[in-house]
């Protein structure tokens, strides 16, 4: 039994200090181009465009490889799967004018889950925490339509994003199983 105890010891101490040498793991990416490759264009995103929509990829003074859309709606979705549990959406977005017939729509599964009119001159990152449900579709609209229908959206670095253990969350795994451990021996001794 004590050849047992201490090999079991052995191991845990193993286990925690590997798990404490461990860089931490990279949160897995769902979406595919959400950079915007110039080169790539609009390669894994299905698109969906009014005739006269102006639709590009490129450098519009900021980001290389951002989406520009104005004159039509537009919208553009992509659908990924295995994605259970929580899930983190972030994306950057510009809107050169304030108009309420225009703005930027975010559709997660045909649920609205964030929507903007509002003009912003930089740049504006944004966060949305989501659950997956294995299938899941992920869509942009653009609506420039209306009155001084040429706002123009600018959209980049769209992720959608797992949540990972802390390498905090590791040790108290690990301390919790060697407390365990140090009862178990005391309880046979």
């Amino acid at each position: 039994m004590k050849i047992i105890n201490k090999i079991l010891t052995t191991l845990l101490i193993a286990a925690g200090a590997t798990m404490a040498a461990a860089p931490a793991m990279a949160a897995q990416n769902f979406i595919s181009n959400g950079g915007f490759c110039v080169t790539c264009q609009l390669d894994d995103w299905a698109v969906t465009t009014s005739q006269g929509t102006f639709l590009r990829i490129g450098d519009f003074g900021n980001n290389e490889g951002q989406l520009y859309v104005k004159d039509q709606p537009a919208s553009i979705n992509q659908t990924f799967w295995n994605t259970t549990g929580p899930l983190t959406l972030s994306f950057d977005y510009r809107l050169e004018y304030s108009n309420p017939d225009q703005g930027l729509i975010v559709q997660y599964n045909n649920q609205t889950v964030f929507s903007t009119t509002t003009r912003s001159d930089d740049w504006v990152h944004q966060q949305i925490t989501l659950t997956g449900h294995g299938q899941d579709n992920l869509r942009f609209v653009f609506n420039t339509f209306g009155v001084g229908a040429s706002t123009p959206i600018h959209l980049d670095n769209i992720s959608v994003t797992t949540a990972v253990p802390e390498p905090e969350t590791y040790g108290m795994l690990c301390a919790g199983l060697a407390l365990l451990g140090a009862v178990a021996r005391r309880r046979k001794a």
